[in-house]
């Protein structure tokens, strides 16, 4: 009985230590880090009841991708036109639009070339094969923006500004 004492004292130990340096990281409201944590190993001193510990990883998760693809092939109507062809991001965020086609694209919004508001929001104009171009969300109002590229105007998506 008391070893099962020793390895839960350590246990405690370990997650309280964990949750110190937990609360002692920097995090805001709009951007709440989670780490994770794995033990090596863990002892404790009978004698004295002293106990240690080896804390082998402490890492925060990637964000989600903020990215959108033109990938190869997609000015052939059918194909995938974006990778994805919806994307939510929240207001303030940068999306990167890398194009892996061999023709040239925008991501433009507005619902088409008929469309009169058609790259008020946003355009990244014409991105060359292997080019990038990248989207502000900061200046956009919350909601839903239809996009689609004016050189091949059957490439649709949909941009949701959280």
């Amino acid at each position: 009985m008391e070893k099962a004492n020793c390895v839960c004292y350590a246990l405690t130990v370990v997650l309280t230590s964990f949750l110190l340096a937990w609360s002692l990281m920097p995090q805001t409201p709009s951007h709440i880090v989670m780490a994770t944590a794995s033990i090596k190993y863990a002892t404790t001193n009978v004698d004295t009841g002293s106990a240690s510990y080896h804390i082998t990883k402490m890492s925060s998760p990637s964000p989600p991708s903020l990215d959108i693809k033109i990938p190869n092939g997609s000015s052939i109507q059918g194909n995938p036109s974006y990778l994805p062809s919806d994307l939510t991001v929240k207001k303030g965020n940068t999306v990167t639009v890398a194009n892996e086609d061999k023709s040239e694209h925008t991501v433009t919004s507005g619902t088409g070339l008929d469309d009169p508001n058609s790259g008020n929001a946003f355009d990244t104009e014409i991105i060359d094969f292997g080019g990038n171009a990248t989207i502000d969300t900061s200046n956009l109002a919350p909601g839903d923006y239809p996009f689609y590229c004016t050189e091949h105007d059957y490439m649709k998506g949909t941009l949701k500004v959280r």
